[in-house]
C-alpha cells in the first residue's frame, strides 16, 4: 500500500506563494498589510523631529543673565543667580526663567557687586595661579555626573574647548542642576556656570598619590 506524501509547512507555503509582477496593478484595492506599513512608516516619519536629541545647553552662565518666576509680567524684577549657594543674591529662590529684559532686583545688584569686587581682586590672581601649576602636578582623572564635582576639580565636557577650575559647587537634592563659579583659563576669567547634575564630565581632581580612582560621590545636600 502506498504511503501518503507529506508536505512540510515551507513546501506547502512556497507552493501555495504567488511570484509579484514588477507591474504596477491596475485594480483599485490595496493590500492590507501594505497598507498598514506605509501608515506606520508615515507615522514615524512625522515623529522623527522629535526623536532627534535637543542640543546641549550653553556651558557659562551668561554674567548679565536675570530671572524671573514663571508667568511674571513685564515690571517684575529680574534676580540674579549666586551659583556658590545656589539661591539669588537677595535670597528669592523661587525664579526659574531667564528674562535677560527684566527690571534688576537692587538688592541683588548691590550683593553682586560686592561679590564680583572680590572676585576680581581675589579669586581670580588665585585661579591663575592655580591653574599655572595644573599641568606639573599629579592628577586623578575619570569619567563622572556633575553631581560629583568638588571645589578644586578641572572638568572638560562636549561642546567646549575650555578647560573649566571649579572655585565653588552648590547642590540641591531637589533641583536636577548643579550651579558653580568656575576659572576659565582661556578666557582669564572667573564666570558662572549650571550644568545638569547626570551630565557626563571628564573629571580631573588631585591625588596625593595621583591614583585615578574616583572618590565616593559627595551626600546629597538638602
Amino acid at each position: 500500500m502506498q504511503q501518503p506524501t507529506v508536505r512540510s509547512p515551507a513546501t506547502s507555503s512556497a507552493t501555495a506563494a504567488k511570484t509579484l509582477d514588477y507591474r504596477r496593478a491596475t485594480g483599485k484595492r490595496a493590500c492590507a498589510n501594505c497598507a498598514h506599513l506605509t501608515k506606520t512608516l508615515e507615522a514615524l516619519r512625522g515623529r522623527a523631529g522629535g526623536l532627534i536629541l535637543p542640543v546641549a545647553e550653553p556651558c557659562h552662565s551668561d554674567d548679565s543673565l536675570l530671572w524671573t518666576p514663571p508667568g511674571a509680567g513685564p515690571l517684575a524684577f529680574g534676580h540674579r543667580r549666586n551659583s556658590a549657594t545656589g539661591q539669588m543674591y537677595c535670597g528669592e529662590r523661587q525664579p526659574t526663567v531667564a528674562d535677560p529684559g527684566a527690571h534688576e532686583c537692587p538688592a541683588c545688584l548691590r550683593l553682586w557687586a560686592e561679590e564680583e569686587t572680590f572676585r576680581q581682586m581675589y579669586t581670580l590672581p588665585e585661579m591663575r595661579a592655580h591653574a599655572a601649576v595644573w599641568a606639573v602636578d599629579v592628577h586623578g582623572a575619570f569619567e563622572e555626573r556633575a553631581w560629583l564635582l568638588e571645589p578644586g576639580d578641572r572638568y572638560t565636557i562636549s561642546g567646549c574647548a575650555e578647560a573649566h577650575h571649579v572655585v565653588a559647587v552648590s547642590r540641591h537634592r531637589r533641583e536636577s542642576h548643579v550651579d558653580l563659579v568656575v576659572y576659565l583659563p582661556g578666557e582669564d576669567r572667573i564666570t558662572d556656570a549650571r550644568v545638569h547634575s547626570d551630565r557626563l564630565l571628564g573629571i580631573q581632581r588631585p591625588f596625593a598619590d595621583g591614583s585615578a580612582t574616583a572618590l565616593p560621590a559627595p551626600q546629597r545636600e538638602v
